[in-house]
């Protein structure tokens, strides 16, 4: 995959700009800005569209109150989005339930309810639990992510802003050298429809097509996770004879 800086190199020669050497270290105001704006074309795009590559999975260990402290320092980032009924007790094996709105939190909390069941809910940035779960549970939950690269093509170090030439972007370089191209000319006040004409087609197809999707039947109902015996498909040993 291209970095950031061949992404940016590539779109300036089909722009017929100067072709930039560095992006973090220039002092050069073309360059600044091209960087700024592929900063802002790729923020945007992260928001508007939902790619596998920057969906993520959440994890933290249960403490014996409601407060369980803010997404933040949960995860360590700061998340785009929360992925709705992804929330479970994989310790207790079953679901956190909620979010709560205001008015069922405010009817809980006076209640004081002491059953086993728990909800949670997003307040200040904090994470509630109502009623306190028991401590050391493992708590895993799916969320969407807003950093869009990989510092230095490290997966562990995901990136909102460029920092690094040698940044990878997590998305399809094809698609934003031509997004390079057109978020440039806008700004220029150059004709650019063409442009993102072709970019919105492109980003549109990466999305479609991204990780896989799920296969949607018409002739019965989708299987539905309830409780009982799981029998695994396949032949079964059977105990005795006809």
């Amino acid at each position: 995959m291209m970095n950031v800086l061949q992404i940016v190199q590539e779109a300036t020669r089909r722009s017929g700009l100067p072709v930039p050497t560095s992006l973090v270290s220039s002092s050069d105001p073309g360059t600044i800005q091209l960087m700024s704006l592929f900063n802002e074309l790729m923020q945007e795009t992260v928001k508007a569209y939902r790619f596998q590559a920057c969906i993520f999975h959440g994890q933290f260990t249960t403490t014996a109150v409601s407060l369980q402290g803010t997404i933040q320092g949960i995860l360590g980032t700061d998340p785009e989005s929360i992925t709705g009924a992804t929330m479970w007790d994989m310790t207790l094996r079953r679901p956190v339930f909620g979010p709560m709105d205001d008015t069922n939190f405010q009817i809980l909390s006076a209640l004081i309810p002491t059953g086993p069941i728990y909800q949670y809910r997003f307040e200040a940035n904090n994470l509630l639990f109502l009623p306190p779960p028991p401590a050391g549970d493992t708590i895993n939950f799916i969320y969407r992510s807003k950093n869009w690269l990989s510092l230095s093509g490290n997966p562990s170090a995901p990136g909102y802003f460029i920092q690094n030439d040698t940044d990878i972007p997590l998305i399809d370089d094809t698609t934003l050298i031509m997004g390079l191209k057109y978020r440039y000319k806008k700004e220029k006040n150059l004709p650019y429809a063409e442009d993102f004409e072709t970019w919105q087609r492109m980003i549109d197809n990466i999305a479609l097509r991204d990780g896989t999707k799920n296969v949607l039947y018409l002739d019965k109902p989708s299987a539905e996770l309830v409780p009982g015996i799981f029998v695994p498909m396949g032949n079964l040993p059977l105990a005795g004879g006809m």
